[in-house]
């Protein structure tokens, strides 16, 4: 399994779905892996954030287009569109502010305590996916965030 950390400068965490911790890989890796054929249908799973989910929200998805989202159009571009992904609810930005600046913003203490709580969730999440399945996760984190 493969989980792509939008908020931390770790890129992507490969986890062979074994039980072992895996690593850390770079954006240069991860091609190489997929391009080996080391992320075949249903391995994969992306974490991105999500500007049309309420903060803290979670929602699974099979597979789908980017969105207009540059880190899922970069991995797409490298792998097709055929993974899963878990969309990390991050609100819509406050008033006229343009997307890519909310994003890029820097984020109040507050802010970064509530993140911390929303990325522990979405690791859970993420877990229960490649331990039980993505269905057992989605009627599990649908339901309860």
């Amino acid at each position: 399994m493969v989980v792509s950390d939008p908020v931390c400068t770790r890129v992507m965490q490969y986890y062979d779905g074994f039980g072992n911790n895996g690593r850390y890989l770079d954006y240069e890796e991860y091609e190489s892996l997929a391009a080996a054929g080391g992320t075949p249908q249903g391995v994969t799973l992306v974490l991105n954030d999500h500007l049309a989910l309420p903060a803290g929200t979670l929602r699974f998805k099979r597979k789908g287009g980017h969105g207009g989202h540059n880190g899922l159009r970069s991995i797409s571009a490298a792998i097709g569109p055929d993974y899963a992904r878990l969309k990390v609810g991050i609100g819509r930005p406050p008033g006229r502010l343009a997307p890519a600046d909310y994003v890029l913003a820097q984020v109040s203490k507050q802010a970064w305590e509530d993140l911390a709580v929303t990325i522990a969730h979405a690791a859970d999440a993420a877990l229960t996916a490649a331990k039980r399945g993505l269905d057992a996760a989605m009627l599990e984190y649908h339901t309860s965030s």
